[in-house]
């Protein structure tokens, strides 16, 4: 709970039988998070998850984590002084901290979880002055509706008491603001359009939804101008998104309507 407190996105819990049932395929997407073993094949489970490539931090003491013996997990010591589970988190590419204007306050509390192709943040912010500083092994996620200032790679958001924000977009740039709304398709084959300001010789990835045509505009009126910089990438992990590099200024991210294939 405390680790939980500290800003750690710990959105599903499953129980030792039913991970014992599952194949790596379900966890493809996740961190997996978990205390030392006390069961023999629950390690041995972790170790065929750590193997394919899944993620495994695990936490205990000192002397429990020493009865491991060689393993590729990311290991936590909770009795050592400062010890937290963000930390080696962000050895794994996802780093979250907080800048607190008031003492002893909490930082954010939030779960990340995936959607149609798109990762949802839910927030509580106990204090409305502390900001949140984000980033993810795709980058800097942008929430859509929101602004937030980039420094290398990394979102700064103030969030409001409670938030519950879809992100399609990851950036990596080094510095600047960058801006996410949503405006009207303004064009009959797509039903959702987005802007996104601020680029600056950027890497840009964008997650359209399921089963939807996408691609991405440079104009802002009429007929869409397709930018030529983007292309698909077919990602076993993260999924489908389009993908442009130093892409700089203004684009327009057109979603289509269901049912349509994912071809520019």
């Amino acid at each position: 709970s405390e680790a939980i407190n500290g800003g750690l996105p710990l959105c599903s819990v499953v129980s030792t039988d039913n991970f014992l049932c599952h194949g790596a395929p379900v966890y493809k997407k996740c961190v997996l998070l978990s205390p030392v073993p006390e069961r023999s094949e629950v390690e041995r489970k972790l170790e065929e998850m750590s193997k394919s490539g899944i993620p495994v931090i695990v936490y205990g003491t000192g002397a429990r984590l020493a009865g491991l013996g060689e393993t590729d997990f990311v290991t936590v010591n909770i009795e050592d002084e400062g010890a937290d589970i963000l930390s080696p988190l962000a050895s794994l590419g996802y780093k979250i901290s907080f800048t607190k204007k008031v003492e002893g306050v909490k930082g954010a509390t939030m779960t990340l979880h995936r959607f149609d192709n798109a990762h949802i943040f839910s927030v509580y912010n106990f204090n409305t002055t502390t900001d949140t500083h984000l980033s993810l092994p795709l980058g800097a996620p942008i929430l859509c509706g929101m602004e937030t200032e980039i420094d290398k790679s990394t979102a700064t958001y103030r969030f409001s008491r409670a938030e519950h924000r879809e992100c399609r977009i990851f950036v990596e740039q080094n510095s600047g603001v960058i801006s996410c709304k949503e405006s009207p398709p303004a064009n009959m084959r797509y039903r959702r359009r987005i802007q996104i300001t601020g680029l600056e010789d950027a890497t840009v990835r964008l997650f359209p939804e399921r089963t939807c045509e996408a691609a991405v505009g440079i104009n802002r009126f009429g007929t869409p101008i397709y930018d030529e910089r983007f292309r698909y990438v077919e990602d076993e992990i993260y999924g489908k998104y389009l993908l442009g590099e130093h892409v700089s200024g203004d684009i327009w991210f057109l979603i289509g309507h269901k049912g349509t294939d994912m071809d520019v």
